[in-house]
């Protein structure tokens, strides 16, 4: 029988999602350079442009390139996202509207069913934790959004480094925690990041696909909520071999 300790949490569409949503954030930016994008083809394009951001940001963390570096990639993120959409527009023209999409107030909302699960978690004995590529203060947002007293651990690609899917994200949370990678569930929504990161490091991995995104994927354990996540951990630890 499998003893599992710990729950590693990644950030960004797994705990929180942005408010206001990204894809009517998209959309008002758009509409300031009369572009119509139609939000529902935004939010189905997400998916493919995030994996290319997590290609690149593992690769080369962000927190590690110049300015310039920085804009470039961001530039062909709008490119890549908008013509998912069905929206093709020129590299000055998609550098302008992701600027307007940086300039307008964002703010995180966590997903319901996640106060819910860290709760659950605590109760079982779980310890848990948030393994992220987030730059810049994560520990005060984890206070923000009043999940800071749930968590044992949290790492970020600014501190360590390096960025997910590169092991060493995932050692330093082991490390953190005194734990083994065996002891350790990763659960997030990106296969690249996430779930190579983690089995690079021994951790098993969860997909998370909360939009239904990921038909047919086999590489690892997939959920569809938060609320599904006990059970799971329940059948693992009863797993034999």
């Amino acid at each position: 029988m499998r003893h599992i300790r710990a729950i590693s949490l990644d950030f960004y569409n797994t705990i929180v999602r942005f408010e206001p949503l990204r894809e009517e954030i998209q959309t008002a930016a758009c509409a300031e350079f009369g572009i119509t994008v139609d939000p529902a083809a935004v939010r189905r394009s997400y998916p493919a442009a995030d994996h290319f951001l997590s290609q690149e940001n593992g690769a080369l963390p962000l927190s590690r390139r110049t300015p310039e570096q920085v804009s470039d990639l961001w530039t062909q993120y709008e490119t890549l996202l908008l013509a998912g959409a069905g929206v093709q527009v020129d590299q000055a023209t998609a550098r302008r509207i992701f600027e307007n999409v940086r300039d307008r107030r964002q703010g995180f909302a966590l997903f319901p069913d996640v106060i819910p699960l860290l709760q659950a978690a605590r109760d079982r004995g779980y310890e848990t934790g948030v393994v992220t590529n987030y730059e810049g203060g994560l520990a005060q947002t984890l206070v923000d959004l009043g999940i800071a007293e749930y968590l044992s651990f949290a790492v970020t690609s600014e501190e360590v480094g390096v960025a997910k899917p590169h092991a060493r994200i995932f050692e330093e949370a082991l490390q953190r925690a005194g734990l083994q990678p065996q002891d350790v569930v990763h659960v997030g929504d990106q296969p690249h990041a996430d779930v190579l990161g983690a089995t690079g490091a021994g951790i098993t991995p969860i997909l998370l696909d909360r939009d239904g995104v990921h038909g047919g994927y086999s590489e690892a354990r997939v959920i569809r909520s938060l609320t599904e996540l006990p059970q799971l951990l329940r059948n693992m630890e009863t797993e034999q071999g």
